[in-house]
């Protein structure tokens, strides 16, 4: 089955795209560093995981959503 990237172009009209986190996590934004704006070590040892989006913004707390 073709990925979304693939379907670009193709599709007949918007695509909705809905999903969740499961575990709750963190995403950092493009231009945040991680080693500055989280407590690495810290979420590592409590089994948090965090994600970097391609776009700008701020860190945000994912869950429940």
């Amino acid at each position: 089955m073709p990925g979304l990237l693939e379907l670009a172009g193709s599709l007949p009209g918007p695509l909705v795209r809905l999903f969740t986190f499961a575990p709750a996590g963190i995403t950092i934004g493009r231009a945040q560093d991680p080693g500055r704006e989280l407590d690495l070590p810290r979420l590592e040892r409590d089994g948090v995981a965090w994600a970097a989006r391609p776009t700008g913004g701020r860190a945000i707390w994912h869950e429940d959503e």
